[in-house]
């Protein structure tokens, strides 16, 4: 029998089936041990082989090191005294409380030569990595170079620790203004206590469009690389927070002195104490989702003039005409619903139609007997599709569909549909997706996001959303007009 035994770095993995492929990489000192029973079995002998990156005699970049087979990279047999430990049994031995199987299948006892043990002194081969996975497999004929033939595993393995890691961000909370100047701290422990760890640690910082439901997946680096005092340090500050929503941090440890092959790098993130939001209402970890409170006021314009509330709303090409109620807030913040199914709502509290903001107009899918509502069709609109809405003034706006998307109720992007914009749109909420009995709604929301691309009418806004007189017309425009000095 021809036996390896490899221990790698890196996390390999396998595809299903036989016929599958290893994903991982290989690294600068992977170590591989050789054993050949020879002789009828009856002989057995061991060789030790290292990956090296480059051609002998080298020099080799430090251990961990990705250079994956092809070019110079290699395995190099190495003899280190005292490094390799292996024992074959000399006689029958019994199995005890192990399952033994021989050729003739289960069996009580081992006989000699069948039962092998050994070890490697990573001290002694002076290894200053972590191993990551135990990959045995068997080998066609003597020469190390023969083909390869069965593989157990690969199989995980952990040589180093992975320490306790715990940070908190600065400041914490939500509804900061943007821009707010930001800075992370983090504690590194041992897993279960002894010496504290001595190493670096580099901070980054995810955007609002980077943010997940686990925190910060890569991010942007903040400042320079921290070293460990006593455990913990302290990020640069950062003032890239104009964006409005959740920001998180995420803090990459590596090693460094006697920690190095005994505590491995790991890095940390969540979406609670990692986490801060801008103009951003409910938790850190808020930012989405329709059962939240919506966008503050110092954030949203509230205040609305006389006779600039919308009365009616028309679809076109969907042949909606609905009247148009004035909404406010539940006690929770979250938005109310029109009380007719027949009706369309507006939400007061945000930006009016046609002013710089995002207005937001609701409305049904169905009723409690399942009659089809306003807003039963709203997910046929298409981009360029046109939404009119009269003011009780008589003014005409005319909207255009940009897009049209679907999220879960706790996704819903509150910012994008609800917060502020330098330019007028109109952003219409229905309900979608399968109903939950349960929970006695939809589990998704459609919104349509349209611009403002034409107004008519007595009173006409300035695309800037300043209220102008100008010269009326008895159509719609083909764009926003602009103030007229034949008029006052």
């Amino acid at each position: 029998s021809h036996i390896d035994f490899e221990f790698l770095q890196t996390i390999i993995g396998v595809t299903p089936g036989c016929s599958g492929n290893f994903s991982g990489h290989r690294t600068e000192g992977d170590l591989l041990v050789a054993v050949d029973f020879t002789g009828g079995g009856g002989t057995a002998s061991n060789s030790l082989y290292q990956w090296h990156c480059n051609a002998e005699p080298g020099p080799q970049p430090a251990d961990g090191t990705v250079c994956d087979p092809g070019g110079a990279a290699h395995y190099e047999q190495i003899t280190v005294p005292s490094s390799v430990s292996f024992t074959i049994n000399a006689a029958t031995v019994p199995c005890g409380g192990w399952i033994c199987r021989d050729t003739g299948g289960v069996t009580a006892q081992l006989a000699a030569n069948n039962f092998l043990e050994g070890g490697l002194d990573l001290t002694v081969l002076n290894f200053t990595g972590c191993f990551h996975t135990f990959l045995p497999h068997t080998r066609t004929a003597q020469s190390f170079s023969a083909a390869l033939t069965d593989f157990a595993g690969p199989a995980p393995l952990a040589t180093c620790r992975t320490p306790a890691m715990t940070t908190a961000s600065n400041p914490t909370g939500f509804n900061l203004a943007p821009g707010v100047v930001a800075s992370d701290h983090v504690t590194v422990q041992a897993p279960s206590g002894g010496a504290t760890p001595q190493g670096t640690v580099a901070f980054f910082l995810c955007g609002p469009s980077q943010v997940t439901a686990g925190g910060c997946p890569a991010g942007n680096s903040v400042g320079a690389v921290k070293t460990l005092v006593v455990g913990a340090a302290t990020s640069d500050t950062t003032a890239a927070t104009t964006a409005l929503g959740t920001y998180c941090w995420r803090a990459a440890y590596t090693p460094t002195g006697a920690s190095v092959g005994i505590f491995d790098t790991a890095t940390h993130t969540d979406a609670g104490a990692e986490c801060f939001a801008v103009g951003v209402p409910g938790p850190p970890d808020a930012g989405r989702g329709l059962n939240l409170p919506m966008p503050p006021s110092d954030f949203v314009p509230t205040a609305s003039l006389q006779g600039d509330a919308p009365l009616r709303l028309e679809v076109p090409a969907l042949g909606i005409d609905a009247s148009v109620e004035s909404l406010g807030l539940l006690a929770n913040g979250a938005m109310a619903v029109p009380q007719f199914v027949s009706d369309a709502g507006w939400l007061r509290t945000g930006a009016i139609p046609g002013s710089a903001g995002n207005a937001v107009i609701g409305g049904h899918l169905d009723g409690k007997t399942g009659e089809p509502a306003a807003f039963w069709a709203l997910g046929r609109l298409r981009p360029g599709d046109a939404i009119i809405v009269t003011e009780t003034d008589g003014t005409q706006l005319r909207f255009s569909v940009v897009r049209v998307g679907q999220f879960q109720r706790q996704a819903v992007p509150l910012v994008a549909v609800f917060g502020p914009s330098s330019e007028p749109h109109l952003n219409l909420i229905t309900c979608a997706g399968p109903y939950l009995k349960d929970h006695r709604t939809y589990r998704d929301r459609l919104v349509v996001y349209t611009r403002l691309a034409a107004v008519a009418g007595p009173n006409i806004r300035t695309w800037l959303g300043r209220r102008s007189k100008v010269c009326a017309s008895s159509r719609l425009s083909s764009s926003v007009p602009v103030r007229s000095a034949h008029c006052t």
